[in-house]
């Protein structure tokens, strides 16, 4: 409810509204890495890339497991042709920081994503789950690298690990769904799916791997309910 109100006002170009709107609900209660990702969206769209920076570096520092914060910034320094830049100063904090080289690593394998070099994103998220074996993020991430190389038993233990760390992130169990989906384990698959799709209903990427494992087992009715679904959204 809050990201659709914020997202209205943006839509709006009421920026003001809406980083008052916040301001409001962070008086409200305790700090809470959702209000600080929708500021950081509100500053980002507003201009001010400096303060989106700020809060999402903040975000990261305090809580690694926040998948969204990482996104959000390698687009912001994607944005600015600041990649390069941005993979150094990580690469010096984690060289710095020994409590922040796994979240360090992980920016790193993002962004080097982001401009699809896929070899030194390994690297990364490798070198940041030596840092911290429960790196949530890079564990994902790197399951997902591991599924497309096909060591599927590799990928599956990573993306246990991402589950337990991200707990109820809807993005670590499509991970692990789609590594079931992989190895033929459909129902487990299917579950996962499912578990995903009802933590971020509006995201159509879920539907749509869900509709995959349901054609896979052979149920054509709810794979079409779900291919459906997901054209709806997107």
């Amino acid at each position: 409810v809050r990201k659709g109100i914020i997202t209205a006002q943006l839509a709006d170009r009421r920026t003001d509204a809406a980083r008052k709107q916040i301001a409001e609900w962070e008086a409200g209660g305790a700090w809470d890495p959702r209000l600080k990702l929708l500021s950081a969206e509100v500053e980002f769209a507003a201009g001010n890339s400096g303060g989106a920076e700020q809060t999402l570096r903040a975000v990261i520092a305090r809580d690694a497991s926040q998948l969204e914060a990482y996104e959000l910034l390698g687009r912001l320094y994607a944005g600015q042709g600041k990649v390069d830049d941005a993979v150094q100063q990580y690469e010096a904090l984690a060289q710095r920081s020994a409590s922040g080289a796994a979240g360090a690593r992980t920016m790193i394998g993002m962004l080097q994503e982001a401009r699809k070099d896929r070899e030194s994103a390994r690297r990364a998220y490798e070198q940041a789950l030596e840092s911290d074996p429960h790196a949530g993020v890079a564990a994902n991430n790197l399951a997902w690298i591991y599924a497309a190389d096909g060591k599927l038993d590799h990928a599956l233990r990573l993306a246990t690990i991402a589950q337990a760390s991200l707990r109820r992130r809807p993005e670590a169990e499509d991970t692990i769904g789609w590594i079931y989906l992989q190895k033929g384990l459909t129902s487990k698959a299917i579950a996962a799916f499912e578990r995903a799709r009802d933590r971020a209903p509006q995201n159509p990427v879920y539907y749509y791997h869900l509709g995959l494992a349901h054609l896979k087992s052979g149920d054509n009715e709810r794979a079409r309910t779900s291919f459906t679904r997901a054209l709806q959204l997107r």
